[in-house]
């Protein structure tokens, strides 16, 4: 980020979009994404301090942070997780209606997304939006309550058979 500024703003006339990709997990409990989740809540703070850095900077009218908020995207990177309704195990199973309900979306449909939102002038975007009302609805709840609705969603086994971007083991 820091980089970013002063390249941007030692132009004559400074423009530009900081885009940060983070995720609604930044927002919402995963076990077994601990640090995933942690690494992502780090983007949104960083965007939202970039964000004042700039405001603060008469320099900077024209340039801008944007963060990027999406549910899960469809790459290897979640490969094998049970939260995409996949694979025969119960867990798997169980998860099927989460896929019909909200699929994991296109990383060509992201890109697309991303980019109407550069032209918008837009600064938080979550994809889809519905996405971004979970943390709001989720934190007005007691906690049993909470709790519950996110475990019905997955917080606790969603990611279960998760393989990430590890290589296949060897035959």
């Amino acid at each position: 980020a820091r980089a970013f500024l002063r390249q941007v703003l030692s132009e004559p006339s400074p423009r530009g979009v900081f885009v940060a990709v983070g995720s609604i997990m930044a927002e919402l409990p995963a076990a077994r994404q601990a640090e995933y989740c942690a690494s992502k809540a780090a983007v949104g703070q960083l965007h939202e301090c970039l964000r004042w850095e700039l405001r603060a900077r008469p320099d900077a009218r024209h340039v801008r942070s944007l963060l990027v908020q999406p549910y899960a995207v469809r790459t290897r990177m979640i490969d094998g997780a049970a939260l995409l309704g996949e694979g025969g195990a119960p867990c798997h199973r169980r998860f099927a209606w989460l896929g019909l309900l909200l699929p994991p979306l296109r990383p060509e449909a992201v890109a697309r997304r991303v980019v109407r939102a550069v032209v918008e002038g837009e600064e938080r975007v979550y994809i889809p939006s519905i996405v971004g009302w979970a943390p709001t609805i989720l934190n007005l709840l007691p906690a049993a309550a909470r709790d519950a609705l996110l475990s019905v969603c997955g917080a606790a086994d969603g990611m279960h058979g998760f393989r990430g971007c590890a290589p296949p083991p060897r035959s």
